[in-house]
């Protein structure tokens, strides 16, 4: 767990830093193989912030773990979520030394039970936010900019499954569940119900849903239908990690930070906004309570609304002019 500067040491590490950093390599290597990166990671952030703080594993107090999950949900403003799972991490592997017979204090077991580490995470999860009509041609513009033709398409398809119809990440991209792959939207998933363009998929809790689809993402599922006749083909092939780190080029590239939950977002509020009824907005969104919904949307005045309209309709026009306006392909 030392930090080094290039490929040395900045000082000659103990017998007993070596011994930690023997464990840490064993420990990574017994995780599966699609954690090792982020387990890694996790880690070495962790012995980076030790270091800085001149503190060492063997001796981190409980005082020094919750700065660390401060310094994690406030000073890097991580989502709750995030912060979980890296602490959660990090308790895994003083779990995996005091079991290997390493005599360590374990400063993380059942450290969010703590008052002051709630009163953090209490107030630390990130605003969720709504994208403007300006800020998803750029994104959407983006993907062009930053990926291969093919690949841009599959992108922005995704982006706008998430952005105009307000699927989840996992809806698009399937899950793995225990070695296989579970859901993830196929182009045979797409027909046609009264001469407009639908898909029908498996939502969260494995609940069914049937959804229409917007103009801009049936304009590429016509071009991606055309190349292939393979039916099984899934409309986002790669996964939800590589969806996400796409996403967090397209952030780096553009200055416009959002999440994939911030496209499904952007649907809910611009529904909201266009006075489309509320249980519409939830039947959409495949929200079992209407209360999950209302936490989407932020207050706002309305008049006149309306039981049935599309919700992405409005939306999805505006994208489309500003791509064209912008010379870019819609």
């Amino acid at each position: 767990m030392c930090s080094t500067t290039g490929d040395e040491y900045p000082i000659e590490p103990t017998k007993e830093e070596n011994e930690l950093d023997k464990y840490v390599y064993m420990w990574i290597e017994g995780r599966p193989k699609e954690y090792r990166q982020a387990y890694k990671d996790a880690l070495f952030h962790y012995a980076g912030w030790l270091q800085e703080t001149e503190t060492h594993v063997r001796t981190v107090s409980r005082e020094v773990a919750i700065r660390y999950v401060r310094s994690l949900a406030i000073d890097n403003e991580y989502a709750v979520s995030t912060v979980k799972k890296r602490v959660s991490i990090i308790s895994s592997f003083y779990t995996y030394l005091c079991e290997n017979g390493v005599e360590i204090f374990h400063p993380f077991r059942q450290i969010f039970r703590d008052p002051q580490v709630k009163t953090v995470m209490r107030g630390s999860p990130r605003k969720g936010v709504s994208l403007s009509a300006q800020e998803l041609t750029k994104v959407f513009a983006a993907s062009d900019t930053l990926f291969s033709e093919d690949a841009s398409e599959w992108l922005k398809m995704a982006l706008s499954m998430m952005a105009f119809m307000g699927l989840r990440l996992a809806e698009i991209a399937g899950a793995k569940i225990a070695g296989k792959w579970i859901g993830g939207v196929r182009l045979g998933d797409f027909f046609y119900t009264n001469e407009k363009l639908a898909v029908s998929l498996i939502g969260k809790g494995s609940k069914p849903r049937t959804l229409m689809v917007d103009e801009y993402t049936k304009s590429l599922l016509l071009k991606k239908s055309a190349r292939t006749g393979d039916t099984k083909e899934k409309v986002y092939p790669f996964g939800r990690s590589h969806l996400q780190k796409c996403i967090r080029r397209i952030v780096k590239h553009t200055g416009i930070h959002f999440s994939a939950h911030d496209l499904r977002r952007t649907c809910a509020t611009q529904a909201w906004f266009s006075n489309v009824n509320m249980n519409t907005i939830k039947d959409q969104l495949g929200h079992a309570d209407i209360k999950v919904t209302e936490r989407y949307l932020m207050s706002t005045g309305r008049s006149n609304e309306k039981n049935s309209v599309s919700l992405h309709s409005d939306l999805c026009k505006r994208v489309m002019e500003e791509m064209k306006e912008n010379g870019h392909e819609a």
